[in-house]
Parts: structure tokens; C-alpha cells; sequence
């Protein structure tokens, strides 16, 4: 009975009435109904009630009912008489009997120094949360961080829980903002053997300086079950201006679980732009875990960065730019050891999270996700998306997103995931048999926006277990998942509805080169497998980094490269391509490709006119061929236009390895172009066993080079070859000269060769090349380790040439030897249908010394350092004309060729060749001397033959001994001679004898003659 009327009835022991008014009294009573007999007893003695409000309690942002006001008003707390601040909220909801255990803030924000700093010692348990009918950005609790006057140190956080609360007491729905502590805990909140619910709460701006180890940007726990569910943490930070510190977590830091039975779990939550900056290392852009167990899945990291070493001048570590994980494990003190625990990290989105510091040489790794640790635990990672985590490395920034350092205990059970370039990582072999590398497609990303586009391969990517652990059956939105139902789930935090991609894959490996003309890029990529049935690609350019649309679209191609032409040279320029598929599909475009479209060959013009600042094309020709070297790729050429090239950067010339063309414009000839070294250098070293017969040097003179003074301290005085195979073609080398230091650098006034693969030179002349020991224009000597190497002349002339020894550095050399060709090794060397012609050894007595030595081989000298070759020289359709080999002091030998190794002359005419000899001293075989000796025992006796050719009109000068064979002069023993179709005619010593042939009789060679022509026959 209310105020003496029925008010209701009951078969209960308890009544709610309602519908009364706070702050009015009413007279209540109870009497007992006989149901069967309908009789009603006696009332009970009436008693008086006024009704209060008494939950769920109402805070106003602003100005607001206090709890004195409870004694007069009896709705203070309610929607329409809100409190003035949370702390009296609390405090009700606490003190008073009956109280409600739910607290809602209503709209705006609660900035008021008892809305902050909130610890009600567990007396009851609380769900504080915002208006259900807004969003939680509606509802601000702002802590006011740390203000300029703060100088002692003031914490300013949201709420603390370190007595034992459980789940039950819960926050949500609201705007956890600009908390601050320099103190152990959380710049917002701090949990302490505790566990708490937090649901669909934004944690914004709050921050630490990190005095103490054991603080975070937002929240710090520390051994507990709590779970966070449908929030977002943004620009949560750290700031550690000293050596010691707060250096993990700022968002989230998890420290020390003491048992087996809890673990902190982390669900379809948001982290972004959280950030540490810290001058010692630092760990965690969002979230560390550090000896605990924790279950991360369904949440989206993007934009989190960590920093080390500001402020420092020491390097230091960065490490996990969204999650770092450490040894998640607990000390069992009843066995005194660690035991293991386990971490999930499942179906979740890690994009754009980047490592840093300020000091090169710091440790950086782990872009997304770092895990480490040496005692038993194990971490799970499947079902994510790992893309665009950077290093701020100036390479393989996108390597090592997910970075592992684990004991021999430690487990770490990674696959089905998408790992941007997860194959660069040394332990890739670790990452599973079902991890891709694919671009995610999203839908927008630029705009935020992560879920899967239709187009997106991570759709029915994933697994709904791994290792016996299962994946969320909801995704980020709370959709079902797997979806559709039966279907692999999807890959990341966000679950498409299909169950596959209808489109075809992303194309893979688009490279962009310049196109090989001004204004121009070549596009490539890899064809799409057979069964994604493309029908054609689509290219896009853009100038900055793009989404593809049909704004950037260029063209369509059925081809697997394109060519895009009137690009500006100066402009970078970006590139992405896509497949479209039968059906009309267009799949998620390639990873865009940057270039800038400068000139990049493959043939690079050099002009007199040109300058080295312009691109290298036909009409931006470079000045220099050291540019052009430099600028060209294997495979390349440097064409270069008539005119005389000089000067520092035209000398010296080293190809790098690379086998490069170098041609006049005009290739079949060497007059329009030439390369003076002006005595300064050589023209070219080949020293790389890399080139190969592709490199080729055509249509170029190369004159005036010298081997003096430089480093290699080799002769050469225009080439020097060591390694390779290249080639030369209608090249005229003219006026080179070797060095003058001792006997390496004294050889091949033009060329020197002393091993390679297969060299070869043809339609060459050299002309007017001087050494001052060996080799006048050419110096062979191919040594064992290189004995394989072939040297081929065709079609070449060798003419005026010459070798004039005299006294170099201090130093006397030994005969002047080769005016043309010197061959002290051969390898496998063959001259077809060349020309030697007026080549002269020479040694002239210089006054006030005595030294006497030869000249020999006016044309060419084979010399038998080695002469267990198993080839022979060879001279085919070869003319040896009015070569000399001439001594002022002593004798001359050879006049034309001087052979001392296996040699085979054939169709070959050797005339007007001429020994002069010094006063009483002999001068012998002015066409041929063969002087051939065993010396090695189990060798067979060297040969000489002599084919088909005319040996006519050669004079030795000699008049002292009657027998000098001027034609053919052999000397020597253990050798054979095969002469047959030859003619050997007019050839006389210097009183004008026909005298064509010498032996000795008393050391003779193995003749083996017929069908010769011998005008004398054969001379003893």
C-alpha cells in the first residue's frame, strides 16, 4: 500500500515500486492476501520512504551537482541532474547503500582536476563509461598532460588499479587524452596485479619521460588477465631524455606475469602515430610485451615509429616499430626455473611502421614486429598482413620486417602470412610454406582505409588454425570469420566477404630503365601465370607516388615491356602495372617503379663538342670517353664522332669489367677519329678477365701513347692486356712509344699482350711505334698460367716500327729484339694475310761505353722461353718486306724474322730484308734465321716448316764471312727443317754473292726438302 491505496500485489517477499518522485515521501505497507479465501490480514506498521536516485551516475563535462547535494536534492546523479565531476561520481557509486556500479559521462570534456587520477582501491567494482548514444570521441576525459609550470614533477594520469580488480570493472566507450607521468605506470593508465576491461575507449596524446623503467606512454601493466577490445591508441609517446629509462611500449608496455594462468589479450584495436623518442635504445612503437603472455589479433598498426639515439652521439638500437615481444615466460620459484608461456599474434594489419635513429650506425630491425628472448616460450604468428615497415637505412629498407633472436628454448611459429620481402631475411627458410610476398590491396590505404579491396590475394589466404591455435571467428568489425562460412579466412585484420579473388594477381617485378632515347623509359615485368588468364596489361604514370586510376592510365599492352616516350628528363616519373583478365577483372597493380628519365644507352655518343654534363645522347653527346665508360652497362656502345680527342679523361681507359663497343661513327675506317694520349699515358689496359670477345675497339686511331710512368710498371705504350678477350678493328696505332725504366715497361711500343682468352686484331695497322727493348710495336709473352691464350692478326700492317736499345734509367739492356713483333711465349698465335714491312732492331754504341749487342729480328722475333708449346706460330699469306736487324757493334741476325720456337710459314714472301752487322762481325739470315733447340729431354725435335713461299732479294751486309745466309740462315742442332714448294732466289751477303742458305755441317739439322727452287742449292 502506497499512502494507504493498493499500489501492487505480489506472491515475492520483495517489491520494486515504481513510478514514484525522488524527494517525496510516501507512507508504505504490507498485508498478507489469503489467495484461496480471498481474506486480507492486518497492514504492517506503515513506514516512511522519500526515493533517490541512485544510479547509473551521470557526470556532466562541466559544472554539475556535488554529493552535499544529495542531502536536498534526491536526483543529483541522474541524466538530468548530473554530477559536476567524476571523483563524486565514484565516490557514490562506492559509498552509498545500493549505489549503481555503472558511471556515464555525458558529452564534452572532463578536464577538472578530480576527473583525473582516479583510484578507488578496488571497494567496488565500477564500469565507467561515456554516453551510449554517442561515440567515444564525444566524451573526453583530459588529463591536462604536464603543464610549463610543472616543475616539481606533477603526474597526471586517468586512473590507477593496484588492488586486485578483476574484468568486472570495466571503462568504456570514452576519450582517454593527454595523460602524463614521469613515475612508474602508464601516461594514462597504470594496472598493478590487477586486470581491467577497457572497450572501445581512444587513448590520445598521452605521454612519459620515462623517469622510471617501468612506465608507458599509455598504458603500463604490469601481471594481469586485462583485455583490451575496439580501441584506438593515437600519438601515445615517450620521450627519454636520458641514458636510463622508459624505452618500450608506447602505447602499451606488459611486464612480468608471475604465474601460468593469466594473459593480457589485445582485440580489434587501433594503433597509430604512437611514437618513442629516446636518447638510450628503444623497443615497442606501439606495443612491448616483456615476460608476459599476450594475444594480439583483429588490430590494425600503422604510422608507429620508435627513434633511438636522439641527443646521443653513441649508436643505438631500434627494434620492433609496432610490437616487441621479450622472453614471454614466468619464474616458477618452486622449481627456481623459467617456464614457458605463450604469445599470439594473429590476423593482424602492420603497415607504414618505421624504425629510426639519429646516430648512424645504430642497430635497426624489426620494422614491424621484433621478437627475442633465450628462456622456454613460444610466440604464434599467422593470418597477418606485414607490409611497407621501414628501416631508415639508405638500403633494403623494407627487409627484416619481422626480425627473431631466439635462444635454443625459444620458439617462435610463423606461416600464412603476407611479409613484404621476407626472402631477403637470412632465416626466411623459418617463415612457413604458405607466406606470401604480395601487395595486400587495399582498399584505400591512403586514406586509411584497410580492409581488403575484391581485387586484395589476401582474400582465403589464411588458415582457421595453426599449430593446434585457433584464428578469431570474428574480424575487426565483428563480421564472421571465416566468411563465407567453410572458406579459409582471409588474411589481416579485416575479413572480405568472398571467398576468393575473381582477379588476377598483382604483376610481379616491374623494372623501369631508360628507353634508350632522350625523353624515354622501358617498362618490363613477368607474365601472370596461365591460369589467371590475362587478356592484357594496363600501364599508369604519374609524378608522385599513386593510387592507379583511369587519370594515370597510359595505354594497354598485350606485351610483357613497354616503351613510354616525350617524358621531360628532369621530371621523376612513377610506373605501375596491372593485368586485366578474361572476364574484365583488373587486379591489384605492381609495385610502383621511380625513374628519372635520363639517357641510359645503349649507345652513348661522344662528340668534341659535346659536354659531360649532358646525357649521352646523338644530340646531347658527352665530351669525354671516361664519362662515356663510365656511363655505359655491359653490353653498351660508345660511338664516337670524327674529331681528335685528348686531355686526361681520353687516356688511361679502363672498361671496369664491362664488355662495351668503342667505335668511330664511322667504323670501317680509322682516319675520322683520334685518341691522342699526347705521350701522357696509354690508351687502354685490359685487365679484367670479364671481358670477353664482345668488347670491341673499331675505327679509331690511337696515337701518341706512352707507358712511362705509369703505375702498373708494364710496357704498352697504347694497350696493355693481362686478362680478357677483346678485340680490335680498323684501328691504326701510331706514334706510341714504350717506357724507358727497365725491361717491363721498355717493351710494345703499341701493344703488349702477356695472357687473355682470345684476343684478336684485324684490318690494324700499327705504324711508327717505338720501344727502347723489345717489341717495337708489338710485345707477346704469354707465360704458363695463361698459355691457353689466343692471339690472332688478320689482314694487319705492321710497318716502320722499330726497337733502338740504348741506356734506360742507368741501366744496358740485352739485344734489341722484334722492331715489329716481339714474341717471347706465344700461346697460340696466327698472322693471316698481314704485312711487316720496314721494322728495324737496331743498337747503336752510344760514346764512352762499351757495350755490344745484337740486333735481332728486324720484323718479327720468336723467342723460346718455353718452347714446349704444343701449336706453332703461324704466318699464312704473310709479307715480310725491308725489315732490318742492325748492330754498330756487333752482329745482326735476322733481318726479316728470327725463329726460335716451332714455326710454320706458308704462302708467305719474305723480301728485301737486311742484316747489318757491325766492322769484322757477322750479320745471318737477313729473310729467315732459325735457330731451334730441344730443351727439355723427353721433348721431340722442334720444327720448322716452310710452305709455298718465296724467300727473294734479302742482303746481308756482312763481308767478312762468305756463308751468313742471307735467305735462310739455320743454326742450331735436335731440329727439324721441312721445306718443300718453295722458291729461295737473289738473296746475297754484302759483296753481292748468291749465298740463300747456311747450316752447320758439323752440328746439322733435320732437312726435310722437296720441290723447292734454290738458286745455289742448299749452302753448308
Amino acid at each position: 500500500y502506497k499512502d494507504g491505496t493498493l499500489a501492487a500485489a505480489t506472491a515475492d517477499i520483495a517489491y520494486t515500486l515504481t513510478g514514484l518522485t525522488n524527494g517525496t515521501s510516501y507512507s508504505l505497507a504490507i498485508a498478507a492476501l489469503d489467495t484461496t479465501t480471498k481474506l486480507e490480514g492486518a497492514k504492517s506498521d506503515p513506514i516512511a520512504v522519500v526515493p533517490r536516485y541512485l544510479g547509473p551516475w551521470y557526470v556532466a563535462a562541466g559544472s554539475g551537482a556535488t554529493a552535499g547535494d544529495t542531502l536536498t536534492d534526491y536526483n543529483v546523479g541522474s541524466s538530468t541532474t548530473p554530477l559536476s565531476n567524476l571523483e563524486v561520481a565514484i565516490f557514490l557509486a562506492t559509498k552509498m547503500e545500493s549505489a549503481g556500479d555503472t558511471i556515464i559521462l555525458q558529452e564534452g570534456t572532463h578536464e577538472g582536476a578530480n576527473d583525473r587520477d582516479q583510484d578507488w582501491n578496488n571497494t567496488k567494482s565500477l564500469v565507467i563509461m561515456g554516453d551510449p548514444s554517442l561515440t567515444a570521441d564525444k566524451i573526453i576525459i583530459n588529463a591536462k598532460g604536464n603543464p610549463a609550470s610543472n616543475t616539481g614533477g606533477i603526474t597526471r594520469t586517468h586512473f590507477t588499479f593496484d588492488s586486485g580488480e578483476d574484468t568486472t570493472t570495466q571503462i568504456i566507450g570514452l576519450t582517454l587524452q593527454n595523460g602524463y607521468t614521469k613515475e612508474r605506470g602508464g601516461g594514462s593508465v597504470y594496472i598493478y596485479n590487477s586486470s581491467v576491461k577497457f572497450k572501445g575507449v581512444i587513448f590520445k596524446n598521452n605521454y612519459t619521460t620515462g623517469d622510471d623503467w617501468s612506465s608507458s606512454g599509455a598504458i603500463f601493466v604490469y601481471n594481469s588477465a586485462t583485455v583490451i577490445d575496439s580501441c584506438i591508441f593515437e600519438g601515445n609517446y615517450i620521450s627519454l631524455t636520458t641514458n636510463q629509462g622508459a624505452n618500450k611500449g608506447a602505447a602499451i608496455a606488459v611486464e612480468w606475469q608471475n604465474s601460468s594462468n593469466k594473459i593480457v589479450t589485445i582485440t580489434r584495436s587501433i594503433f597509430k602515430n604512437n611514437y618513442i623518442s629516446s636518447k638510450s635504445s628503444a623497443q615497442g612503437g606501439a606495443i612491448s610485451v616483456n615476460n608476459h603472455a599476450s594475444r594480439i589479433e583483429n588490430c590494425l598498426f600503422y604510422g608507429n615509429t620508435i627513434t633511438s639515439a636522439v641527443g646521443n652521439t653513441s649508436s643505438e638500437s631500434s627494434r620492433g616499430g609496432a610490437i616487441y615481444i621479450n622472453n614471454p615466460n614466468y619464474w616458477d620459484s618452486n622449481v627456481n626455473q623459467y617456464k614457458s608461456l605463450d604469445s599470439y599474434i594473429i590476423n593482424n594489419t602492420i603497415v607504414n611502421n618505421h624504425v629510426k635513429t639519429n646516430v648512424s650506425g645504430s642497430y635497426l630491425t624489426g620494422a614491424a614486429l621484433y621478437v627475442e628472448g633465450w628462456d622456454p616460450f613460444n610466440v604464434y604468428v599467422f593470418n597477418n598482413i606485414i607490409w611497407n615497415n621501414k628501416r631508415e637505412t639508405t638500403d633494403l629498407q623494407y627487409t627484416d620486417q619481422v626480425y627473431f633472436s631466439l635462444g635454443d628454448d625459444s620458439r617462435i611459429k610463423l606461416d600464412y602470412n603476407n611479409i613484404q620481402q621476407y626472402s631477403n631475411y637470412q632465416k626466411a627458410k623459418d617463415f612457413g610454406d604458405y607466406t606470401i610476398d604480395l601487395a595486400p590491396g587495399f582498399t584505400d590505404s591512403t586514406n586509411g582505409d584497410y580492409t581488403l579491396a575484391d581485387a586484395s590475394f589476401m582474400i582465403g589466404a589464411g588458415t582457421a588454425s595453426y599449430e593446434g591455435k585457433s584464428a578469431p571467428t570474428v574480424d575487426f568489425k565483428g563480421t564472421s570469420r571465416p566468411n563465407p562460412s567453410g572458406s579459409p579466412p582471409d588474411l589481416g585484420a579485416y575479413e572480405n566477404s568472398l571467398s576468393k579473388s575473381p582477379y588476377p594477381n598483382q604483376v610481379q617485378n616491374l623494372t623501369a630503365e631508360g628507353g634508350g632515347t632522350a625523353g624515354s623509359v622501358k617498362l618490363t615485368w613477368d607474365a601472370n601465370a596461365a591460369t589467371d588468364s590475362v587478356s592484357h596489361y594496363v600501364v599508369y604514370k604519374h609524378t608522385a607516388s599513386f593510387e592507379v586510376s583511369a587519370t594515370y592510365k597510359v595505354d594497354t599492352t598485350s606485351s610483357l615491356t613497354y616503351t613510354i616516350t616525350g617524358l621531360n628528363n628532369t621530371t621523376r616519373y612513377y610506373f605501375r602495372v596491372s593485368a586485366v583478365n578474361e572476364k574484365g577483372y583488373e587486379g591489384n597493380a605492381s609495385a610502383p617503379q621511380d625513374i628519372t628519365p635520363i639517357y641510359t644507352g645503349p649507345v652513348w655518343w661522344v662528340s668534341t663538342s659535346g659536354s659531360d654534363t649532358n646525357e649521352g645522347s646523338n644530340t646531347q653527346s658527352l665530351l669525354t670517353l671516361t664519362k662515356a665508360i663510365t656511363k655505359a652497362t655491359n653490353g653498351d656502345t660508345i660511338m664516337i664522332k670524327p674529331g681528335l680527342y685528348s686531355g686526361i679523361s681520353n687516356r688511361n681507359l679502363d672498361l671496369d669489367g664491362k664488355n662495351l663497343v668503342i667505335t668511330s661513327q664511322y667504323s670501317s675506317t680509322a682516319d675520322s677519329v683520334t685518341i691522342d694520349a699526347n705521350s701522357s699515358g696509354r690508351h687502354f689496359t685490359f685487365d679484367n678477365n670479364n671481358i670477353d670477345s664482345t668488347t670491341q675497339i673499331i675505327g679509331l686511331t690511337l696515337k701518341n701513347g706512352s707507358a712511362q710512368n705509369i703505375s702498373d710498371n708494364q710496357g704498352g705504350g697504347s694497350v696493355y692486356i693481362r686478362e680478357g678477350s677483346p678485340r680490335f678493328k680498323y684501328v691504326k696505332f701510331y706514334g706510341n712509344q714504350s717506357g724507358d725504366n727497365g725491361e717491363y715497361t721498355a717493351v710494345g711500343g703499341a701493344v703488349k699482350i702477356l695472357g687473355g682468352g682470345t684476343i684478336k686484331f684485324s684490318n690494324c695497322e700499327f705504324r711508327n711505334n717505338k720501344a727502347l727493348y723489345r717489341g717495337g710495336a708489338i710485345y707477346i709473352d704469354v707465360w704458363s698460367s695463361n698459355s691457353s691464350t689466343v692471339t690472332t692478326f688478320e689482314n694487319c700492317t705492321i710497318v716502320d716500327n722499330r726497337v733502338e736499345s740504348a741506356k734506360m734509367s742507368g741501366n744496358w739492356l740485352s739485344d734489341p729484339r722484334g722492331g715489329g713483333v716481339f714474341v717471347g711465349q706465344p700461346g697460340y698465335l696466327t698472322f693471316t694475310d698481314c704485312k711487316i714491312d720496314s721494322n728495324k732492331a737496331s743498337f747503336t754504341q752510344v760514346q764512352g761505353f762499351n757495350e755490344q749487342y745484337h740486333g735481332e729480328g728486324g720484323g718479327v722475333y720468336l723467342n723460346d722461353y718455353d718452347n714446349r708449346q704444343t701449336g706453332f706460330v703461324t704466318f699464312s699469306r704473310t709479307t715480310f718486306r725491308w725489315n732490318s736487324a742492325e748492330s754498330s757493334v756487333s752482329d745482326a741476325i735476322g733481318g726479316g724474322i728470327y725463329v726460335r720456337v716451332q714455326t710454320k710459314l706458308e704462302n708467305c714472301l719474305i723480301y728485301g730484308n737486311v742484316t747489318k752487322a757491325g766492322p769484322n762481325y757477322v750479320g745471318r739470315g737477313a729473310g729467315l734465321y732459325v735457330a731451334m733447340w730441344n730443351r727439355w729431354a723427353s721433348q721431340d725435335p722442334l720444327e720448322f716448316r716452310l710452305i709455298n713461299s718465296t724467300v727473294v732479294n734479302n742482303v746481308s751486309s756482312d763481308k767478312q764471312d762468305m756463308g751468313s745466309g742471307p735467305g735462310l740462315y739455320i743454326d742450331g742442332r735436335n731440329q727439324t727443317i721441312i721445306m718443300f714448294n718453295n722458291i729461295l732466289w737473289g738473296n746475297r751477303d754484302g759483296n753481292g754473292n748468291i749465298t740463300n742458305t747456311h747450316w752447320n755441317p758439323t752440328d746439322p739439322p733435320t732437312l726435310l726438302t722437296s720441290n723447292n727452287s734454290l738458286q745455289d742449292g742448299l749452302n753448308q
